[in-house]
């Protein structure tokens, strides 16, 4: 079994509905719709949140990765 079957798997036993893996890549599209909305959503960008920062897991975390690694 996969590192993301076992994580799938895992939170789907606590009890959440929906479980998902992503890749470590930006998200630059929500990057660009927070910006054309700053006027609105000041409050939200530069709150304790940063969500423009979030958009980018390597930003948050370094060792972020997006492949695949298998494990004993």
């Amino acid at each position: 079994m996969s590192l993301t079957e076992d994580i799938k798997d895992f939170a789907l036993d606590l009890g959440y509905s929906r479980v998902g893996i992503t890749t470590a890549d930006s998200f630059p599209s929500y990057i660009a719709e927070l910006e054309s909305r700053r006027d609105m959503y000041d409050w939200y960008i530069t709150g304790g949140y940063q969500p423009i920062s979030a958009a980018d897991p390597r930003a948050v975390m370094p060792s972020a990765r997006s492949e695949e690694s298998t494990y004993a």
